[in-house]
């Protein structure tokens, strides 16, 4: 039996007593002692070699050894000039313990004749060889959301692989079935005997989010040398269990009135839900009293609480209106419904119960967005209508553009894909809603896009560098304001608009500039994350300074054009800067590249 042992080196050295020796051993040789792994007494540990020539050759190799228990096969070859030939040096332990050799030889080619002298060593172990153990055995690793609304995880579990075996195990490779999965050790490695080393295995956030609530299993197989246990097998189950959207958290006490609610059936624009779409009931003062899931059966049953200030609930009072809403939880969207009683009382009273049929239809809206003539950098806020998808993941950009294609020079994503409608070319496959457009118009013209509207908290993953982020809110917040989540967690490095202003956090720099609706910001982030704008009753943010109306400069500000730079000016030297000041600069041939006004201390 054979054990194969990969040893691997960063280093390859040209074994040579002369600069001009141009044979090349991989792992190298000179300088270094070769130690092969403890193996079991009359079983055989290898280590490849391969010899290349660059020159001077043909070589021709002698190498011998002066102990019975190590070898090298073949231990005569010739290679040829651009060529390699494969050896190995073998380890066959006749009895226990620590054996000592020499390897000794030298390559010539006719005219050179570089030694070689190695020294060699391992260990031989009584037979038995390498056992391999993993505790825990199987893997159980879940999210989910008690009844009080606490997120439990346990997304990640580290296993401890073991060698209870008498000879050095070689774990090769550790493998899953599961696309969600990730482990910690991707190379090989070895766990001498009695020893044991720690495998941390996980599911990571993206993993996470795209799973719906769901048991996924999956199997690890770790790969060794042990015998006929060389593939040891951990089964692997994680939870991804229900998390609602609408989601009421009672204190220690409930309320001390409830109202049955029974939902017979709740259609969104005439098709029925989907498995955990929700219900969710309001009262007049928008806080949510009540809700259910729907779990593929009718009706869906929960209880609208009463408002008990004792209890600390803010429920319904006596005689108040439902105000019955579904969430769609594919569409991530929020739809108010239409109620039909079809028994019980049609307002809150305590110990009552009632039967409602619900529907909903999309609460379709128009986003206007102007294009200026130059460039624009646009985003949607809105779930296009069906109209401008041909189907999965986004709708079509000349769908889109369609009302006006005829000013339209170019449309480019974040990723260099582009749209010529003059040339009839489109290598955009959809967009994305999560990110931005630039646009290039050779008129200026307005564009009307009817949607759903994305919640302006809707979460957005960002990759480290430069991102052309959607700007989802139907509000001019300041970039200070928009960021604030990715500022506090020292994730943003600069914000930038298609005017060439920029926020940069840790200069405490431009916070106050703000963000049109429709627009979309590049932003440089330090590593891969999600982030979302503040919801708007979350939302603090000072008022946007006044802007300069162009006409006024001195010097005139040029049109935005697709690249930019951001400069910030720490100090001016030589002269008194007051407020109203203007910069600007130049290119070589003269023309103005960049202009501002400059307003308080610097940085400007």
């Amino acid at each position: 039996m054979i054990n194969r042992f990969i040893t691997i080196f960063t280093a390859v050295l040209i074994i040579s007593s002369a600069a001009v020796a141009q044979l090349v051993f991989d792992p190298q040789l000179a300088g270094r002692d070769v130690a092969f792994p403890d193996t079991p007494v009359g079983q055989t540990s290898e280590i490849r070699y391969t010899a290349t020539s660059r020159g001077n050759g043909p070589w021709t190799v002698n190498l011998n050894t002066n102990n019975q228990q190590f070898a090298v096969v073949p231990n005569q070859f010739v290679v040829q000039n651009g060529q390699a030939v494969a050896f190995v040096l073998r380890f066959t332990p006749q009895q226990a313990g620590v054996v000592n050799g020499l390897l000794s030889g030298s390559y010539t080619n006719g005219r050179e004749a570089p030694r070689i002298n190695v020294n060699m060593s391992g260990r031989g172990v009584q037979a038995g060889g390498p056992r391999i153990a993993a505790d825990p055995d199987t893997l159980d690793l879940y999210i989910y959301t008690d009844e009080l609304g606490t997120i439990w995880q346990s997304t990640e579990v580290a296993v401890t692989i073991s060698n209870t075996g008498n000879a050095a195990l070689n774990i090769q490779s550790i493998t899953d079935n599961a696309n969600w999965l990730i482990c910690d050790r991707n190379a090989a490695f070895a766990i001498a005997a009695g020893q044991s080393v720690d495998v941390t295995f996980s599911v990571p956030q993206q993993s996470i989010d795209a799973l719906t609530p769901d048991i996924y299993e999956a199997v690890i197989t770790v790969n060794s040398n042990a015998g006929n246990q060389q593939h040891l097998a951990i089964p692997v189950t994680f939870e991804r269990d229900f998390v609602p959207h609408y989601l009421v958290v009672l204190g220690d006490n409930e309320p001390a009135t409830d109202h049955a609610i029974l939902v017979a059936s709740a259609t969104i624009d005439g098709e029925e839900l989907d498995e955990w779409d929700e219900v969710g009931v309001f009262n007049p003062r928008d806080d949510l009293a009540g809700s259910g899931p729907y779990e593929l059966e009718w009706p869906i049953a929960f209880i609208a609480w009463g408002d008990d200030q004792n209890a600390g609930f803010d429920g319904f009072r006596q005689n108040e209106a439902f105000d019955f809403r579904i969430w769609d939880a594919s569409a991530a969207h929020e739809y108010h419904a239409e109620a039909e009683f079809v028994g019980g009382p049609e307002r809150f009273a305590n110990n009552s119960v009632s039967e409602v049929v619900l529907s909903s239809a999309p609460d379709f809206v128009d986003q206007v967005i102007p294009l200026r003539a130059g460039w624009t950098n646009i985003s949607l806020r809105v779930t296009p209508e069906e109209r401008y998808w041909a189907g999965d993941p986004g709708p079509e950009v000349p769908a889109i553009f369609e009302s006006v294609r005829a000013h339209v020079n170019i449309v480019k994503n974040d990723r260099g894909q582009f749209y010529l409608p003059a040339n009839n070319f489109n290598g955009i496959p959809y967009i994305d809603l999560e990110r931005g457009l630039q646009v290039r118009m050779s008129t200026a013209d307005t564009l009307i896009i009817r949607g759903t509207p994305i919640p302006e908290d809707e979460e957005i993953t960002l990759i480290r560098g430069w991102n052309l982020v959607a700007y989802y809110p139907n509000r001019s917040l300041t970039m200070a304001a928009a960021f604030e989540d990715l500022t506090r967690r020292n994730l943003l490095v600069i914000a930038k608009d298609d005017q060439g202003r920029f926020h940069i956090p840790n200069q405490n720099f431009g916070g106050n500039v703000p963000i049109r609706p429709g627009s979309a910001l590049m932003i440089n982030i330090r590593e891969n994350c999600t982030f979302h704008y503040p919801a708007q009753q979350l939302a603090g943010f000072s008022r946007p300074e006044s802007t300069d109306d162009d006409s006024t400069f001195f010097y005139d500000p040029p049109k935005p054009t697709s690249d930019n730079m951001s400069i910030l000016i720490s100090a001016v030297d030589g002269i008194v800067v007051r407020d109203g000041a203007e910069i600007a600069c130049r290119t070589p041939s003269g023309f103005i590249a960049g202009a501002s006004r400059l307003k308080g201390p610097p940085p400007w």
